[in-house]
Order: C-alpha cells, then sequence, then structure tokens
C-alpha cells in the first residue's frame, strides 16, 4: 500500500506537475494569447487610424478632385467663351475690313465727285463769265439797235419829210403843169 500510496502520490504529484505544466504552459499560451490579442488590437487601431486617415485624405482629394474639376469646366466655359468672343471679334474684324473697303471706295467716289463738282464748277464759272459778256453784249446790241432805230426812225422821218416835200412839190408841179397847159 504504500507503495500504492507512493504510487498515488506521485502519479499525483506527476498529475500535479503536469498539470501545473499544463497550467504554467496554458498561462504562457493565454499570456502570448492576450499579447498578439493586445497587438492585434493595437495593430487594428493603427489601420483604424489609418483608414480614418486615408479616408479623410479620400475626402480631401475628392474635395480638390472636384475643385479642379469645376474649375476646368469654369475654364472650359470661360474658353468656350473665349472662342465664342475670338470668333466675334474674327466676325467684327472681317465686318470693320469690309466697312473699311466700303468707306475707301465711298471715298474714292467722294473724291471723284468732288473733282467733278469742281471741273463743273469751273465749267459753270466759265458759261457765267460767257453768259455776262454774252449779256453784256446783247445790252450793247440792244443799244446799238436803240441808236439804229432811233437814227433809222430818224431817217424815216426825214425821209417821210422829204416824200412829203417832194409830194407836195410833185402835186405843185402837177398843178403848176396842169395850169400851165390845161
Amino acid at each position: 500500500m504504500i507503495i500504492l500510496f507512493f504510487s498515488y502520490l506521485s502519479i499525483i504529484f506527476i498529475i500535479d506537475r503536469t498539470d501545473n505544466e499544463h497550467e504554467v504552459y496554458y498561462q504562457s499560451e493565454i499570456k502570448e494569447l492576450k499579447t498578439a490579442r493586445d497587438q492585434s488590437l493595437r495593430e487594428i487601431q493603427d489601420l483604424q487610424s489609418k483608414l480614418i486617415n486615408l479616408q479623410e485624405e479620400k475626402t480631401t482629394m475628392e474635395d480638390e478632385l472636384n475643385k479642379t474639376i469645376n474649375k476646368l469646366q469654369n475654364e472650359r466655359g470661360e474658353l468656350v467663351s473665349a472662342n465664342e468672343y475670338q470668333v466675334k471679334l474674327d466676325q467684327s474684324d472681317l465686318l470693320i475690313q469690309q466697312l473699311q473697303s466700303e468707306l475707301d471706295e465711298i471715298l474714292e467716289e467722294k473724291n471723284e465727285a468732288d473733282e467733278a463738282n469742281n471741273s463743273l464748277t469751273q465749267e459753270l464759272e466759265t458759261v457765267k463769265t460767257k453768259l455776262e459778256d454774252l449779256q453784256l453784249k446783247l445790252t450793247n446790241l440792244e443799244e446799238e439797235k436803240t441808236t439804229m432805230e432811233n437814227e433809222l426812225n430818224e431817217t424815216i422821218d426825214k425821209l417821210k419829210q422829204y416824200c412829203e416835200i417832194l409830194r407836195n412839190r410833185q402835186g405843185k408841179f402837177i398843178s403848176d403843169i396842169g395850169h400851165k397847159y390845161f
């Protein structure tokens, strides 16, 4: 029995020792697992923190991207407006060139008209001068005509008087001859 007791004790001791070893082993495993768990929790927290930072960076980048897109859309709109403005500017330049050409033609026509007007004015002055000369000649001719008419009337009157004298003389002569011969 003693042996049995010792055997039993030895088994208990072995079991105890084995239990202790197991307990120490399990506690060591638990400790390692807790350490691993704590480390995993810290890594998870680090990853969550990094994820939050990445999400914030993503939000910031999305905001910046949206701002850039809006800016590019505005610039595109401004570029379209600038292109439309350039088209309108080009059209205005073309219209200005056309108007300038028309103005040049009008000025050329005006110069020609001015030259024609000057020429006509000179001709008119020449005609006026000739007309004044003709008027003067006509006045002189009228004066000469009046003078000639007056002279002619005087001559006619003298001729009438002379004819009258001649008739009277003829009548007297005929009467004298008639008295003499009849």
